[in-house]
Protein backbone atom coordinates (compact mmCIF):
# COMPACT_ATOMS: atom_id res chain seq x y z
CA UNK A 1 0.00 0.00 0.00
CA UNK A 2 2.73 2.39 0.86
CA UNK A 3 4.65 1.81 -2.23
CA UNK A 4 1.70 1.99 -5.28
CA UNK A 5 1.25 5.67 -3.95
CA UNK A 6 5.01 6.60 -5.52
CA UNK A 7 5.94 3.63 -7.96
CA UNK A 8 5.67 6.23 -10.69
CA UNK A 9 8.18 8.32 -8.80
CA UNK A 10 10.43 5.18 -7.85
CA UNK A 11 10.52 4.62 -11.50
CA UNK A 12 12.66 7.45 -12.82
CA UNK A 13 15.69 6.38 -10.80
CA UNK A 14 17.06 3.37 -8.89
CA UNK A 15 15.27 2.43 -5.62
CA UNK A 16 18.08 2.63 -2.61
CA UNK A 17 16.45 0.68 0.22
CA UNK A 18 17.86 -0.84 3.56
CA UNK A 19 18.47 -4.63 4.54
CA UNK A 20 15.34 -4.31 6.74
CA UNK A 21 13.26 -7.78 6.39
CA UNK A 22 10.04 -6.03 5.04
CA UNK A 23 12.43 -4.46 2.61
CA UNK A 24 13.91 -7.16 1.30
CA UNK A 25 11.19 -9.92 1.77
CA UNK A 26 10.39 -12.15 -1.49
CA UNK A 27 7.45 -10.44 -1.71
CA UNK A 28 8.07 -7.07 -1.67
CA UNK A 29 10.95 -7.52 -4.19
CA UNK A 30 8.95 -9.43 -6.62
CA UNK A 31 6.06 -6.40 -6.25
CA UNK A 32 8.84 -3.97 -7.31
CA UNK A 33 10.23 -6.20 -9.75
CA UNK A 34 6.53 -6.38 -11.47
CA UNK A 35 5.78 -2.27 -11.45
CA UNK A 36 9.28 -2.09 -13.22
CA UNK A 37 11.40 -0.70 -10.22
CA UNK A 38 14.73 -0.80 -10.08
CA UNK A 39 16.11 -1.57 -7.10
CA UNK A 40 20.05 -0.80 -6.17
CA UNK A 41 22.01 -4.18 -5.04
CA UNK A 42 22.58 -4.16 -1.58
CA UNK A 43 26.00 -5.45 0.10
CA UNK A 44 25.03 -7.24 3.31
CA UNK A 45 28.62 -6.60 4.39
CA UNK A 46 29.29 -3.04 3.00
CA UNK A 47 28.55 -0.19 5.57
CA UNK A 48 25.82 1.75 5.10
CA UNK A 49 25.14 4.04 2.04
CA UNK A 50 22.40 5.94 2.49
CA UNK A 51 23.54 9.24 4.05
CA UNK A 52 20.38 9.88 5.69
CA UNK A 53 21.66 6.65 7.75
CA UNK A 54 24.92 8.04 8.25
CA UNK A 55 23.65 11.45 9.82
CA UNK A 56 21.35 9.38 12.62
CA UNK A 57 24.84 7.67 13.47
CA UNK A 58 26.43 10.49 13.96
CA UNK A 59 23.20 11.82 15.98
CA UNK A 60 23.15 8.52 17.91
CA UNK A 61 26.49 8.87 19.18
CA UNK A 62 26.42 11.84 20.68
CA UNK A 63 22.95 11.16 22.12
CA UNK A 64 23.94 8.28 23.70
CA UNK A 65 27.21 10.05 25.07
CA UNK A 66 24.69 12.43 26.74
CA UNK A 67 23.05 9.33 28.67
CA UNK A 68 19.29 10.26 28.69
CA UNK A 69 17.20 9.02 31.81
CA UNK A 70 13.85 8.78 30.24
CA UNK A 71 11.91 9.15 27.06
CA UNK A 72 11.69 12.78 27.18
CA UNK A 73 15.55 13.77 27.49
CA UNK A 74 16.12 11.27 25.12
CA UNK A 75 13.60 13.52 22.48
CA UNK A 76 15.39 16.50 23.14
CA UNK A 77 18.50 15.57 22.92
CA UNK A 78 17.67 14.19 19.94
CA UNK A 79 16.55 17.51 18.66
CA UNK A 80 19.23 19.22 20.02
CA UNK A 81 21.61 17.39 18.38
CA UNK A 82 19.96 16.94 14.91
CA UNK A 83 20.07 20.71 15.29
CA UNK A 84 24.12 20.79 15.57
CA UNK A 85 24.52 19.87 12.01
CA UNK A 86 24.69 22.26 9.51
CA UNK A 87 23.37 21.82 6.06
CA UNK A 88 27.28 21.55 5.25
CA UNK A 89 27.19 18.64 6.82
CA UNK A 90 24.68 16.84 5.34
CA UNK A 91 25.39 18.29 2.01
CA UNK A 92 28.75 16.31 2.42
CA UNK A 93 27.24 13.25 3.28
CA UNK A 94 25.13 13.42 0.32
CA UNK A 95 27.52 14.25 -2.11
CA UNK A 96 30.13 11.07 -1.28
CA UNK A 97 27.28 9.08 -1.53
CA UNK A 98 28.37 8.23 -5.16
CA UNK A 99 31.75 6.94 -4.82
CA UNK A 100 31.14 4.90 -1.83
CA UNK A 101 28.45 3.11 -4.01
CA UNK A 102 30.93 3.16 -6.86
CA UNK A 103 33.28 1.41 -4.47
CA UNK A 104 31.11 -0.60 -2.93
CA UNK A 105 30.32 -2.10 -7.14
CA UNK A 106 33.64 -2.18 -7.66
CA UNK A 107 34.72 -4.10 -4.48
CA UNK A 108 31.88 -6.91 -5.46
CA UNK A 109 29.53 -6.00 -2.96
CA UNK A 110 33.15 -6.88 -0.09
CA UNK A 111 33.59 -4.52 2.72
CA UNK A 112 33.45 -0.93 2.17
CA UNK A 113 34.17 1.24 5.09
CA UNK A 114 32.17 4.92 4.98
Amino acid sequence: LCLAKVIPELRKGVFMQDGAPCHTAKSTMEYLARMSVTVMAWSARSCDLNPIEQLWALIQREVSRRGPVDRDELVRFVVEEWEKYPQAVIDKLVLSFEKKARACVASGGATVWC
